[in-house]
């Protein structure tokens, strides 16, 4: 299952399923930080 947190971001990185799995792991952690400065935006 692919986590689609921003579209545009996702579109531009069109990765094997394999590629996506070890970019979407390392991304969770960047991703939580992610929602933290969005939210005080």
């Amino acid at each position: 299952m692919t986590r689609k947190t921003s579209k545009t971001k996702e579109d531009r990185r069109t990765l094997s399923s394999a590629q996506e799995v070890s970019y979407q792991s390392s991304f969770k952690k960047a991703d939580k930080e992610f929602f933290k400065s969005k939210s005080n935006l």
